[in-house]
């Protein structure tokens, strides 16, 4: 009988080696035996413990009786102490100054004991050998950070400038009367922080840094500054993922962490967080905050409501984007949600309660979310400019095609929401004002006009179920109409974009510069002198966003890239080589198609699910 082959020798060629006898199980007596001795021994570890701990703490008691001066002397015997105790305690997450030539932040695991505490640090020994066993993450610990207080409050200061406006996520009257206090009651740092609180800190310094001025960094470029708080972030999130009830804060850290990964590099860290960010959403029921439409809120309640929503307002935010921009199904379901637009942040801060508006799924009737009165946010207009452009990506990527008057209504409603812009968002007549005082609103204005013109071209790829009765005898005349309407639309709209104010709009503007797969195969019509210059216009945009945000670069590079690619291959499918059969959709982004191709397989997920 011929005898079997493993997977392993059988791909490599090689012969498995089978053993000409069987070893004889260990008797019943030697495994008792080995137990009565492990047992002896760990005995005999809970006595010299046990000694040892009844030691140092007789001396303790003992020394701080006699009250003595000596201090040395003191610390001496309390990091003996510590050392001995093998308990995990709240860690103290230190931050020092660096240099280039540095990796990032040290962390340290230091605590002061205190002798009633002894019981439970004893017990706690006894079940848990440290050096054996990795310690659970701990959900209620305290974490200090050990920031100079001029470095925190700098980079706090430079997030709300730089950061809050496109990222309008936290209440800034609030939060630097609550970190204040903090800061007043120790001289060096926030002392004693929960792990949320602590996650949430983290982020906002890891997408400040690049902003900040301070000799902290050194001569570290500024797209690196972050890199050192986002790998402490990174940790504190794991330690968070053992908090039984998620918070409001939590779900904010983990916001702004999938943001930084977003703005600096796509990976599965970023796809993976936002789905911990969606799934912590609707946990605490953000998504039917507005369902029961209660009015008459009191300034503090409308407050804390306007935070919810804006939470749920950016996870949407980051579950439109990585889907899209990865060409996967969204995960929120778009038709069961019940939340009003957000308000205006002078509005909000003034603790003013200002009505609002809610998104109307209903198919064709959508663009009236925004007709029902009052002055809305520009805000309030990109995220609804944002909804159409996912609607009419969605619609694209079904295999069966979409029906003829399905199709119809969408361009009815694309044309509705256009007619219904104020006249602020037509840069066809309007000047935008771009100063410290403004800059924000006109940056939505013109995020606003990128998603209509990424509607456009979305749209001219939807396929239509029926057979068409109309014929073109130009093959090429279908790809380069929507490339000339875009290149209009384009030069359109960076023609009103003040180039200082370009790095500080939000970083996933840069998206909407680069071609879909769908429209960039066709080597003749990237040719033609229209198309072919407003590609050099998007790659200038892409540069401006590559000075502060690492996303910029590497969507320049991937452009630059599929450009000369285009250029050697003319004539060629070149999906074959950019997206792997199977692997994407037809429709999606050229750039992520190699680069998650990339991550996927190379990378290392270091966040799980929560």
């Amino acid at each position: 009988m011929k005898r079997p082959t493993c997977g392993l020798c059988q791909r490599i060629g090689n012969v498995c080696t089978f053993p000409t006898k069987r070893k004889a199980p260990d008797s019943r007596k030697l495994s008792a035996g080995r137990q009565t001795r492990r047992f002896s021994d760990n005995f005999g570890q809970f006595e010299s413990l046990t000694h040892a701990e009844t030691d140092l703490l007789d001396r303790l008691i003992a020394l701080l009786q006699a009250q003595s001066s000596s201090s040395e002397k003191l610390e001496d015997y309390l990091a003996a102490y510590s050392r001995s105790s093998a308990e995990t305690h709240s860690p103290v997450m230190s931050v020092s100054p660096i240099s280039s030539g540095e990796k990032g932040p040290t962390k340290e695991n230091t605590s002061l004991p205190s002798a009633t505490g002894a019981g439970s640090r004893l017990s706690t020994q006894l079940s848990t050998n440290a050096s054996e066993s990795t310690p659970k993450p701990i959900g209620n610990a305290k974490v200090s950070l050990a920031i100079p207080q001029a470095v925190s409050a700098g980079l706090i200061e430079a997030f709300f400038e730089n950061i809050q406006p496109w990222l309008p996520m936290l209440h800034r009257p609030r939060f630097l009367a609550r970190y204040a206090d903090l800061s007043k009651s120790c001289s060096d740092g926030f002392p004693g922080l929960p792990v949320d609180e602590a996650l949430l800190l983290y982020g906002i310094f890891a997408l400040a840094a690049r902003f900040s001025s301070s000799e902290f960094f050194g001569d570290v470029p500024p797209i690196q500054r972050g890199d050192q708080f986002a790998e402490e972030a990174e940790s504190l999130y794991e330690q968070a993922r053992a908090i039984s009830t998620p918070t409001l804060t939590y779900l904010q850290g983990c916001i702004l962490l999938a943001f930084y990964y977003y703005t600096s590099k796509p990976c599965p860290h970023s796809w993976i967080l936002t789905g911990v960010c969606v799934r912590i959403a609707y946990e605490l029921d953000l998504a039917e905050i507005d369902a029961d439409e209660i009015q008459n809120l009191t300034p503090a309640a409308w407050v804390e409501k306007e935070e919810m929503r804006r939470a749920w307002w950016l996870v949407w935010e980051l579950d439109t984007f990585g889907s899209t921009m990865s060409n996967r199904p969204y995960t929120i379901d778009r038709r069961r949600m019940a939340v009003m637009f957000p308000v205006s942040d002078e509005a909000w801060f003034s603790e003013t309660p200002q009505s609002s508006l809610k998104l109307n799924t209903c198919p064709g009737m959508s663009w009236k979310s925004l007709s029902g009165g009052g002055k809305l946010d520009e805000r309030a207009w990109f995220l609804f400019a944002n909804y159409l452009m996912s609607l009419t990506l969605d619609m694209s990527q079904r295999k069966d095609g979409v029906s003829a008057d399905e199709k119809l209504t969408l361009e009815n409603e694309i044309s509705c929401f256009k007619l219904s812009l104020p006249t602020s968002f037509r840069l066809d007549t309007e000047v935008l004002p771009f100063d410290a005082q403004s800059f924000a609103r006109s940056n939505w204005i013109i995020g606003t006009n990128l998603m209509l013109m990424t509607t456009s071209v979305f749209l001219s790829s939807i396929k239509v179920a029926e057979p068409s009765h109309c014929s073109h005898d130009d093959p090429a005349l279908d790809t380069t109409l929507p490339l000339r309407i875009r290149a209009m639309e384009l030069s359109r709209i960076v023609t009103r974009w003040s180039p200082g104010y370009i790095s500080l709009s939000h970083p996933f503007f840069a998206a909407s510069t680069i071609l879909p797969v769908h429209l960039s195969e066709s080597s003749f019509a990237i040719s033609q002198p229209t198309i072919a210059s407003s590609q050099e216009l998007g790659k200038r945009l892409l540069a401006q966003f590559g000075q502060v945000w690492k996303l910029g670069s590497v969507l320049l590079r991937k452009s630059e890239h599929n450009t000369g690619m285009m250029c050697a291959n003319k004539g060629k499918n070149l999906r074959r080589f950019l997206k792997p059969p199977g692997r994407f959709l037809r429709k999606s982004y050229v750039w992520l198609a190699a680069l998650l191709s990339s991550s996927l397989s190379q990378s290392r997920v270091l966040i799980s699910p929560m």
